[in-house]
């Protein structure tokens, strides 16, 4: 291996014209700029592609339809060459430092160590929505570094080349989140292990609605559940139900021990409707005749199958590329 360590970098996005060129824009003054970059456009509908492609140092990748996150992770691995594989999600902006932080921490872990997460902080919390996201939905481990930290979140994650492929990738039944999750507990099985360093930090640029938070806090509660134990059974919903009505009636004790009113309101909201959404999904899978799709997706999702850093594109299906 060469002193200098290649980085590949890439940007999964759906729809991000609103987020993509202050993403990218990030990544091209990193004090150690990654050596090659990707787009990853997965079929989106508005200007994303047009306008990553006004950036020279950048490939696009395109999808000719929306394939889901694990799938456009996949993509960006499989064209990859570098000996790590980084990855910012498109509404996220890097600290100048974010890069060269993880590379250096990763250079001074033990092989096992198949990759590494930084920290995530909410740019946006004027709002009740957007404050709410940064207390209890967090995507960060917290101020000191943790060494396993069961998953680092995906919006900001370096992995080495080799472990990627030595787990298969991302599981495409992953198509929004819980992507991350499964990846990391798949590493755990083949021995490796994951890192957490807040040094290396981002800044999120996302801002909610009171609806799209508490629609929000459902899917980031429920992923990788439902996809590894979906409710196909109305036993499993009520079960998933009365865990929302437990999760939520401490998510609003925690609100008022803490004296926080402003987000009373997101907290009966979430404890009036999520509860019903399960209940809801177990509706359209059982009126669709679903539930053995949903369990083979369920026992595809807990195996993995290494793939050959020798033969990348049998992590996707054949792909358009736009340089």
């Amino acid at each position: 291996m060469s002193e200098r360590q290649k980085v590949s970098l890439y940007i999964p996005c759906y729809n991000g014209e609103e987020y993509i060129a202050s993403c990218i824009e990030g990544v091209l003054s990193q004090f150690r700029k990654p050596d090659e970059i990707f787009v990853i456009d997965d079929g989106s509908t508005d200007r994303t592609a047009e306008i990553a492609e006004n950036y020279p140092q950048v490939t696009v990748i395109r999808h000719e339809e929306n394939k889901g996150l694990a799938a456009a992770r996949n993509s960006a691995i499989a064209a990859s060459t570098g000996d790590y594989v980084a990855s910012l999600d498109a509404d996220c902006v890097a600290d100048k430092l974010w890069l060269y932080t993880l590379l250096q921490v990763m250079k001074t872990m033990p092989e096992t160590v198949g990759g590494i997460g930084g920290k995530l902080i909410e740019a946006f919390q004027d709002t009740p929505a957007d404050a709410f996201r940064a207390h209890f939905m967090c995507q960060h481990k917290g101020d000191e570094p943790v060494l396993n930290p069961g998953f680092v979140a995906g919006a900001n994650t370096m992995f080495r080349r080799n472990a990627l492929f030595a787990v298969g990738g991302y599981q495409k039944a992953f198509r929004t989140n819980g992507e991350d999750v499964q990846v990391c507990r798949k590493m755990q099985q083949m021995g490796f292990t994951v890192v957490y360093e807040p040094r290396a930090t981002v800044q999120h640029q996302r801002q909610d609605s009171i609806a799209s938070v508490v629609r929000m806090n459902w899917a980031h509660w429920r992923h990788p559940m439902a996809i590894i134990d979906p409710v196909t059974t109305l036993r499993r919903a009520i079960k998933r139900a009365w865990m929302r009505i437990s999760y939520c009636t401490q998510m609003i004790r925690a609100i008022w021990r803490a004296k926080e009113w402003r987000f009373l309101k997101i907290g009966f909201r979430c404890l009036v409707v999520t509860p019903f959404w399960e209940i809801r999904e177990w509706w359209r899978i059982k009126r669709n005749d679903l539930s053995e799709q949903y369990e083979q997706r369920a026992k595809a999702a807990m195996t993995f199958r290494p793939v050959s850093p020798d033969d990348p594109h049998s992590l996707v299906e054949p792909l358009s590329q736009n340089s």
